[in-house]
């Protein structure tokens, strides 16, 4: 059942049906063929009741808030220029923006580093959707080694493996990403140097840029303050600090209203929630263990199409890897090769909102992001299938 709900959604996706559709159906679809009906309102309702789900919308709309501030205070293009002339090859700066903001977790964390790729990406006349790409691929390099993130966190937890066995394990992983997003997306991009001379205002600069998100990310996973309190404070004192007039605020915040977005963000929180309440990822689990299909396949296929239909690590870790764990014994290659599966379905879903709302902010169409995002994505999970093969970690754990 769960697979024709699937297939449904990448034919809506490639007929170029807008996201919030294509889940309004999927929605309605999962809730039918697993004997629900319209048990789906019942669901919509409790997601409505979840103060996380406003949470989650309101970090959204402060996102763009602060985004449209440091725009419109030239905050960012000054610190775009500054990194460029610190760091003079212009790639170098693309690339490193959404990497060092990828290494802490945040809530669409692409979204954080998504204007000042695009700053960078106009400046060379990179394309939209290869900056979307460059944007997106670097933003979630370390996310499968870090342990300040809930789904490494999750699975080293349920495998019972500690952190640097489970660093060591996904190491490849990492390295696959790096080497084939920097081969694909960055070296072909044509080198340009900055031929400004670095002053002694780019540091400041620099800190007058980043300062404002250092506060929105450290804050909750320092302290545990809630994302959309530190982004209300990082939003009060940027503006604070810059002087921005009431007029200006207002009209920011109008712009950060996108409800497209919203409506699709909500949609993404019921569709999980539609899941859950039907047991379908336990379901389908079940049958094909029960099938005889082959470890390999199932190690695969589970946390791949879990991973598509979730668009989040601790989803196919959660509710995959407690029923792999069997075959996660003694098999260390076997619980990197299902990482790296649910990563890239992952990945490669409209459900994972860090791809949803930068594919929005960009303009891109689906198809021309999936026409090159879809061969990094083949062989990263080639690169992971050869090192489970070879039999990595090659005794190191």
């Amino acid at each position: 059942m769960l697979l024709i709900v699937l297939s449904v959604m990448i034919v809506l996706i490639w007929k170029r049906l807008k996201i919030h559709f294509v889940l309004a159906i999927s929605i309605v679809l999962t809730s039918f063929l697993f004997g629900r009906n319209f048990m789906f309102i019942k669901d919509m309702i409790s997601t409505l009741k979840d103060l996380e789900t406003w949470s989650l919308l309101l970090t959204f709309v402060l996102i763009y808030l602060l985004t449209e501030l440091l725009t419109s205070t030239g905050v960012l293009s000054r610190m775009v220029d500054a990194l460029e002339r610190r760091i003079t090859d212009t790639r170098l700066v693309l690339m490193s923006v959404p990497f060092f903001i990828g290494l802490v977790p945040a809530p669409s964390g692409a979204m954080i580093s998504a204007p000042f790729t695009k700053q960078i990406g106009d400046k060379i006349r990179l394309k939209k959707n290869k900056q979307h790409l460059i944007n997106y691929w670097f933003r979630h390099i370390s996310e499968h080694i870090n342990p300040i993130f809930p789904g490494p966190i999750l699975a080293a937890g349920i495998v019972g493996i500690t952190f640097s066995q489970l660093l060591i394990a996904n190491l490849p992983l990492m390295l696959s990403v790096f080497i084939t997003g920097f081969f694909l997306f960055i070296l072909r991009i044509p080198k340009k140097s900055n031929p400004l001379t670095p002053t002694r205002k780019d540091w400041q600069n620099m800190l007058h840029g980043f300062w404002p998100i250092g506060l929105a990310i450290i804050l909750p996973v320092a302290f545990g303050v809630n994302p959309a309190i530190s982004l209300a404070l990082a939003v009060v004192l940027t503006a604070t600090y810059n002087h921005v007039k009431m007029n200006q605020l207002r009209k920011a915040f109008k712009k950060s209203m996108k409800i497209d977005l919203l409506l699709t963000v909500f949609l993404i929180l019921l569709f999980r929630e539609v899941l859950k309440s039907s047991y379908a990822i336990e379901r389908v689990s079940s049958s094909l263990m029960h099938l005889g299909i082959p470890t390999w396949i199932i190690a695969i296929a589970l946390p791949m199409v879990v991973g598509f239909l979730t668009g989040i690590t601790i989803g196919y870790v959660g509710l995959t890897f407690p029923l792999l764990l069997p075959f996660f014994q003694n098999n260390i290659s076997l619980f990197m090769l299902s990482f790296a599966s649910g990563f890239l379905g992952i990945l490669a879903s409209p459900t994972h909102l860090c791809f949803s709302v930068t594919k929005e902010y960009f303009n891109v169409e689906y198809s021309n992001v999936y026409r090159h995002l879809l061969p990094a994505i083949i062989i990263v999970f080639t690169l992971s299938v050869l090192f489970c093969i070879a039999g990595w970690p090659f005794g190191l754990v």
